[in-house]
């Protein structure tokens, strides 16, 4: 894929067409194939989009609204509950109609009234009650480790100690791969360890040479310890994660920060995975762990 079609692909401009279609030639929308949003669609529910071609979409769609407004006073929502019985939920008015159905629910039925194509989306939130054992290797492969100060691998350690993680990630494309986010889950019962101001990784500036320069006075990662070979530009922390966004090449890169067990417990450890921003076929996980904390 051409570096430019990262950005402009083929769901960006069909999303800016139809949006100039819905917005200024609204009487040319009856000439618009059915396939269009069925393609739309379809790429959302593979994945298949980004952050630009996600806006286009959004302004083309709520520009189609506009144009066919009272289409969606037509559309039904009702789930069928494991005893038959069937129930309406009312949906309420805007672009995306959003209602919750109930754990009883074994199926939903949609309605339409119109002569316009209609689309769902089911979501869901929370944690796997088994965390996954498999990597996932879609262009990027991630490993993550802990060790201690010597850097021996950790499976169970005391309370109170420190713990240094090991990031590890490569590309498995013959291209490198721009703009990849990392996210690093804490598990349950640990904290991150934030440096102190002398102790930060240092980075050289675009063009140098290295990987850090004594007299670079520019970005610095917060939480990196140690050297880093990692092509970095820029580090998140939050309360229960680690985000990083950075350039991968085929060459294995590490980033290494440490986290402190502050309660004692059997924790899973979440998988890391990462993620090209721009080219959503590129993804990276590891496998999930476990770790064990005891009194000191």
């Amino acid at each position: 894929m051409a570096s430019n079609e990262l950005y402009y692909d083929a769901m960006t401009r069909e999303g800016l067409l139809l949006f100039i279609l819905s917005r200024h030639f609204p009487e040319r929308l009856r000439t618009v194939p059915s396939e269009v949003f069925t393609t739309m669609a379809q790429r959302v529910t593979d994945d298949h989009y980004h952050s630009l071609s996600a806006g286009a979409t959004l302004l083309a769609l709520d520009a189609y609204a506009a144009a066919t407004e009272g289409a969606a006073r037509n559309l039904s929502i009702a789930e069928v509950l494991k005893d038959k019985k069937v129930r309406g939920l009312a949906l309420p008015d805007g672009l995306f109609p959003t209602v919750k159905f109930s754990d009883q629910a074994a199926a939903l039925r949609f309605g339409n009234e119109t002569s316009l194509n209609t689309y769902y989306l089911i979501e869901q939130s929370g944690f796997d009650r088994k965390p996954p054992t498999q990597a996932i290797k879609q262009g990027l492969e991630v490993l993550r480790e802990y060790t201690d100060a010597s850097g021996k691998p950790l499976t169970s350690l005391a309370m109170g100690q420190q713990v240094d993680v090991h990031l590890k990630f490569r590309g498995l494309k013959n291209d490198a791969v721009y703009s990849v986010a990392l996210v690093d889950l804490l598990p349950g019962g640990f904290e991150l360890v934030v440096p102190t101001q002398e102790a930060l990784t240092p980075f050289a500036a675009e063009g140098e040479e290295g990987n850090w320069n004594e007299g670079y006075s520019g970005w610095r990662c917060q939480v990196c310890v140690g050297n880093t070979n990692a092509s970095l530009q820029y580090a998140d922390m939050r309360e229960d994660r680690v985000v990083f966004y950075a350039n991968v090449s085929g060459d294995v890169s590490e980033v290494i920060y440490r986290i402190k067990a502050t309660n004692v417990g059997k924790y899973v450890v979440p998988p890391a995975y990462g993620e090209a921003l721009y080219d959503r076929s590129v993804i990276g996980r590891s496998a999930a762990g476990r770790i064990e904390v005891s009194r000191p």
